[in-house]
């Protein structure tokens, strides 16, 4: 860089007489393996009755579409690859016709994509179940990529249909596996957590689906379970303070902190706190009061993160007024 003299030619930046911004490198994608796993012509699909948790075979996959795309993030070029692959599953033959079966869980290589009694689904996961009923049509996926009479009608097997699912970060067609219930009620499945402390209510709960975590919070102190184990794991009394009233109980997933607001009385000066979910230990509390009337819980305290900090914003008690709360690593 050669200072004033490359500012009077207009070649630092693009700051000097409108210069042509240089569109950005965009790297390759990383190539995906296109073998299915777990299907072979003659593979045997095995009678069922039950429940059961079966792997899949794939029946039908249509090209797998790879897309990179770029975009301009304040100063930071941020690339994005996804290849997206549609597929019809075959898992298993009804032992008895036209019985009524329910998908609640589903895994892609081993890990949970789908669970019905927790009522987890991983983002932007698109799926339809066919449990074999003579009743039962084309599906509208394969329907719009071969054309419906180039398309059977899913009848007298367990299949699932994917809709774009991404295998980006699979590197190829994962395993995928399914765990069936014939005949299912149409309420959930109710697991009871062995606990040793504490009551807590759903309004502060906040389940990390991904890390089978679960935080509790009433309003004195924090408590965490493992959705897995099903279990307590420990309790923390929240650090002595000045503070009488709690709000806007909060988890950042990519601080690994939680974040509540604290106020003494409730009605005003109220203070963001930021601690440690595993130790209980205060990471930081402001020293200015950041909201000075009252918040409202059951309306405020959506938390939003970004790439190295988190956003919490809610609603006052001043019917014009937000609040905006900002914290970082």
């Amino acid at each position: 860089m050669s200072g004033l003299a490359d500012l009077r030619k207009g070649t630092v930046g693009h700051w000097v007489q409108g210069g042509t911004q240089t569109a950005p490198t965009v790297p390759e994608a990383s190539p995906i393996q296109t073998t299915l796993p777990t299907s072979a012509y003659g593979q045997t699909i095995p009678v069922v009755w039950g429940k059961c948790r079966l792997p899949a075979s794939y029946i039908w996959v249509p090209p797998i579409v790879t897309v990179t795309s770029t975009h301009t993030e304040w100063w930071d070029t941020i690339t994005t690859t996804t290849s997206l692959m549609s597929c019809r599953l075959r898992f298993a033959r009804p032992l008895v016709p036209n019985s009524t079966w329910t998908v609640r869980k589903l895994y892609s290589n081993g890990a949970l994509i789908y669970g019905a009694s927790q009522g987890y689904r991983a983002k932007g996961l698109k799926f339809r179940t066919y449990d074999g009923r003579s009743t039962q049509g084309r599906d509208p996926t394969m329907v719009s990529e071969e054309g419906e009479s180039n398309v059977s009608a899913h009848r007298g097997y367990l299949d699932i249909v994917l809709t774009d699912f991404d295998i980006q970060g699979f590197g190829a067609p994962p395993v995928f596996e399914a765990e069936w219930i014939q005949d299912a009620a149409s309420t959930h499945d109710y697991d009871t957590f062995q606990t040793y402390s504490g009551e807590i209510a759903f309004g502060q709960m906040i389940p990390v689906w991904d890390q089978g975590k679960l935080y509790g919070f009433d309003n004195a102190d924090v408590y965490l379970y493992s959705i897995y184990a099903t279990k307590q794991y420990f309790s923390f009394d929240l650090p002595g303070d000045a503070f009488t009233t709690y709000s806007c109980f909060r988890y950042s997933r990519v601080l690994d902190r939680l974040v509540y607001l604290a106020s003494f009385g409730g009605v005003n000066n109220w203070k963001p706190v930021l601690i440690d979910g595993s130790t209980g230990t205060v990471i930081e509390t402001s020293s200015a009061s950041a909201i000075a009337s009252g918040v409202i819980p059951e309306q405020g305290g959506c938390l939003v993160d970004f790439n190295t900090s988190a956003l919490v914003v809610g609603f006052t008690t001043s019917s014009d007024q937000i609040f905006l709360g900002h914290a970082h690593g």
